[in-house]
């Protein structure tokens, strides 16, 4: 799910990025991949220091167990959303240049 959060929305653009940044592309995108890279990193950090979870759901349960099940539930549906618009977004980029009305994308 992490990948549908940050990896899909640096794949479906990355054709604006050749656009719009021309030559320079590349170093554009090599960067953002860097920090998907340093991010990723930093989630190892925190499941080995913290082996029950770490972030919002971890911080939640120390004021209360249901809020941390909240706040877990919370974080996963905004992966599945993030994910969801991408690939809508995705349909609609790839659909753009055969004359596919938006409408038309599910």
């Amino acid at each position: 799910m992490f990948f549908g959060d940050l990896g899909t929305s640096r794949l479906y653009v990355l054709g604006l990025a050749f656009f719009y940044a021309g030559m320079a592309a590349p170093y554009f995108v090599a960067a953002v991949c860097g920090l998907v890279f340093v991010v990723g990193w930093a989630y190892t950090v925190i499941c080995r220091v913290n082996p029950d979870g770490g972030g919002v759901y971890t911080s939640g349960r120390l004021l209360h167990p249901t809020l941390g099940a909240v706040g877990a539930i919370l974080l996963f549906a905004n992966y599945v959303v993030t994910a969801a618009i991408s690939s809508y977004e995705a349909i609609i980029y790839i659909g753009a240049p055969f004359g596919m009305d938006r409408g038309l994308a599910p």
